[in-house]
C-alpha cells in the first residue's frame, strides 16, 4: 500500500471509532484516538488531539500516545531547523472543546456515526 492510501485509511477510521480525551461541541465530525496506529502514521493516528487542538504540531499529549512525528520535530529543532513550534502549552483549546475526564463530564461521549456494523 502506498503512503498516501495508508494516510486516508488511518484518516478513515480516526474519524469512525476509538478513544477521546476531547469532545468539540457543535461540529460534524469527531475525531477519535487510534493508539496502536501511532506507531505507522507518525502520530496522525491521535486524531482526537487535533481536533482538540487543529494548530499543534504535538498530537501524543497523554502518556503512552507514540508520536513519532513530533519527535522528529523536536529533531529538527535541535538542529536549528525548525521554530516557534505550536503545541497545546502555547495555543488556546478548540472552541466548543471540553475534555470528557474533568469532573462532571464523566459519561460524556460523542455522538458516534452511524455505519457499518464493524465500526459500531
Amino acid at each position: 500500500m502506498e503512503l498516501a492510501g495508508l494516510g486516508h485509511l488511518i484518516g478513515h477510521y480516526s474519524h469512525r471509532k476509538g478513544g477521546q480525551t476531547w469532545i468539540i461541541e457543535g461540529v460534524a465530525a469527531q475525531g477519535y484516538n487510534v493508539g496502536i496506529a501511532g506507531l505507522i502514521s507518525t502520530g496522525e493516528s491521535l486524531h482526537n488531539n487535533h481536533h482538540a487542538y487543529p494548530g499543534s504540531a504535538k498530537l501524543g499529549l497523554l502518556p503512552g500516545q507514540i508520536d513519532l512525528g513530533w519527535w522528529l520535530i523536536k529533531a529538527f529543532e535541535a538542529a536549528g531547523l525548525a521554530s516557534n513550534i505550536k503545541t497545546p502549552d502555547n495555543l488556546a483549546p478548540r472552541p466548543g472543546s471540553r475534555r470528557v475526564d474533568e469532573p462532571g463530564n464523566a459519561g460524556a461521549v460523542a455522538p458516534r456515526h452511524r455505519g457499518s456494523a464493524l465500526f459500531q
